[in-house]
């Protein structure tokens, strides 16, 4: 076996203040193509457990960074693929997200700095990819690694 790939997917709807985890539905691909519920363990296999906490860390980040700049998001549908070599050794990953965001005709504050800007949706989606790629878990990855991260914004 030359490479390894691994699929997920999550759906959520984040609302209010709960946590960003509070509404997440998790699967996996397995080895047949079968997709099914996916609920994190101490017995599910150590790197598929790394390879979830990815995705949950950029499920938190897209809610947070949504949430900073005043924005509700009625819904998230994603995907992540990652790909490890025969060694495991992470080659490739891939996030594709949907987000269906409130539209706000407010100005848009900005938590850190206290400032109001008005913001399209556009803008707010491209902060909320930016803090994506910023998540801890991949700014430790060899960052030869490539990764992708997708955000679909609709309404």
């Amino acid at each position: 076996m030359n490479q390894r790939t691994f699929s997920f997917r999550l759906r959520s709807r984040p609302t209010g203040a709960e946590p960003a985890s509070a509404s997440l539905q998790l699967e996996r691909q397995d080895e047949t193509g079968v997709w099914e519920a996916l609920l994190p363990s101490l017995s599910t296999p150590g790197f598929r457990l790394y390879l979830v906490s990815m995705l949950i860390c950029l499920h938190y980040h897209l809610v947070a960074e949504a949430r900073e700049r005043g924005r509700s998001l009625r819904s998230v549908e994603g995907s992540f693929r990652a790909t490890a070599a025969a060694d495991w050794t992470l080659t490739d990953l891939h996030g594709d997200f949907q987000l269906q965001l409130e539209h706000s005709a407010e100005p848009t504050e900005i938590a850190s700095t206290g400032t109001s800007e008005a913001m399209n949706d556009g803008e707010v989606v491209e902060a909320i990819r930016q803090r994506m790629l910023h998540c801890p878990v991949l700014r430790n990855l060899d960052p030869a690694v490539p990764r992708t991260v997708v955000l679909h914004p609709f309404h």
